[in-house]
């Protein structure tokens, strides 16, 4: 039989404006595709090599992934029980071969490398070599209403809680819509299978009272003590800023009356009016880099941009903690006896944010929200800069004189 089996691009790009890679059968004129999960931008394929062009990022993986999968193609083709099939019969029986839902795992993942958003890319490496190591060979067609209920229990007897849990399940659902978009599956299981009425990690959140009483507290502090409350503050003041980009704020990201930086976790803008009490924060200090003397953190230039995310990592995890010990302090001197953390802040931010707007959308875009499922539907809120409207209504329930 006279066989061709090439790796191609379609012509029709998805919808996030990349191109899916398939394997295109021959046989005497009749053709068949199979998906491998990969896509990539028209520019970085090579149309006669069939592969991937050094230039696309992780080519030398895709490369070889691409080829391993021509192997066992070309393989099952040239088995000797299917020498005596119809082209027809195996063209319908390869195109059905199963799927590697790991390599979907890869290709979602390599999504959020080329947004340079490495902390979530590594978050995710590590979910799916936690589900490879329950599940080692995993097709498409292995997950099933059964497979993902048995992964949710076995996630639940290893611990995982389900907050936990429902994250990892998000992560995967976002994989399986590549394969839906493949045409390889009509329902997202994963989506079925998320715990309804889990409870957040955040146990308390601060009121207006007490915002109110850790700003009158704060003359008596220490000066690190201080400083700790002062960032608590800032995040609440800046729409629950998550405490990354507070640690890590530079002196350069002051522009005209705003902060402006990109956020850690996302890698997407922010640009928020500075509050007077931030301001006042600010100018007590006159750091050579950052606007808050906590952090001192110097990249190692040496390192590659990955490399140089798990060394930032392991800085912000280390002034997290330092921040939320002097944290304890700050509130034990303003007599708070509720137990906060500095996510807290941004807990409650969005909670007062609610009450004073009553408009989630508004909220949503505010708070500058990382996940996909919750802000599709926000997109022309998350590209207004200026709030100072807002800011006013909710701020204003606490330090009305200030945000005047």
């Amino acid at each position: 039989m006279a066989w061709s089996v090439k790796a191609v691009i379609k012509s029709k790009p998805l919808a996030d404006g990349k191109f899916a890679i398939y394997l295109r059968l021959t046989a005497f004129g009749k053709v068949s595709y199979i998906a491998t999960g990969v896509r990539t931008d028209r520019k970085h394929w090579n149309a006669r090599m069939g592969q991937l062009k050094t230039s696309a990022p992780l080519s030398m993986e895709s490369n070889e992934y691409l080829d391993k999968l021509l192997a066992q193609l070309k393989k099952t083709v040239m088995e000797g029980q299917n020498l005596s099939m119809s082209p027809k019969a195996l063209l319908k029986m390869v195109a059905e071969k199963p799927v590697d839902f790991y390599g979907y795992c890869d290709r979602f993942i390599q999504a959020r490398l080329e947004k340079k958003q490495f902390t979530t890319a590594n978050i995710y490496r590590v979910q799916a070599d936690l589900l490879k190591a329950y599940a080692p060979q995993l097709s498409v067609t292995d997950i099933t209403t059964s497979f993902v209920n048995k992964l949710v229990a076995h996630m639940s007897s290893t611990g995982n809680s389900d907050t936990t849990i429902n994250r990892k399940l998000s992560f995967f659902a976002g994989v399986f819509e590549l394969i839906m978009e493949d045409g390889l599956a009509k329902k997202n299981y994963f989506n079925d299978a998320r715990i309804a009425g889990t409870k957040s990690r955040i146990k308390e959140i601060p009121t207006a009272d007490d915002l109110k009483a850790l700003v009158h507290a704060m003359p008596a502090m220490s000066d690190v003590v201080r400083l700790a409350a002062e960032m608590f503050l800032t995040q609440f003041l800046t729409r629950g800023t998550r405490i990354s980009d507070i640690i890590f704020l530079k002196k350069d990201s002051v522009v005209d009356g705003h902060l402006v930086f990109h956020e850690k976790k996302t890698n997407k803008p922010k640009r928020i009016n500075i509050h007077p009490l931030v301001r006042d924060f600010m100018a007590q200090y006159n750091c050579p880099v950052y606007v808050f003397p906590h952090c001192t953190y110097v990249p190692n230039t040496r390192l590659s941009e990955a490399e140089q995310s798990a060394e930032l990592v392991k800085a912000t995890k280390r002034l997290t903690a330092s921040t939320n010990k002097n944290l304890r302090f700050a509130l034990k001197a303003a007599g708070i006896t509720k137990h906060f953390s500095t996510h807290s802040s941004r807990h409650g931010f969005a909670t007062m944010a609610i009450q004073a707007l009553g408009d989630l959308r508004k909220v949503q875009g505010m708070l500058n929200h990382a996940h996909q499922a919750t802000t599709e539907g926000y997109a022309q809120d998350l590209q207004r800069s200026d709030y100072t409207t807002e800011e006013q209504k909710i701020y204003g329930q606490i330090w009305k004189n200030e945000a005047s």
